[in-house]
């Protein structure tokens, strides 16, 4: 029992950690695309 709640907590922390780092990147890639457009098509390719 306290191996799934560990496994559970592990997971919760690590789908929020990606959601925090893209919400990041979004924010900073808007900022950055404020500034320059025609770049913001290329990281959208990659």
């Amino acid at each position: 029992m306290i191996k799934i709640l560990k496994l559970f907590f592990h997971h919760l922390c690590y789908s929020f950690l990606i959601t925090f780092t893209i919400d990041l990147l979004m924010q900073i890639e808007t900022k950055f695309m404020k500034k320059q457009k025609k770049q913001y098509t290329i990281y959208i390719l990659f």
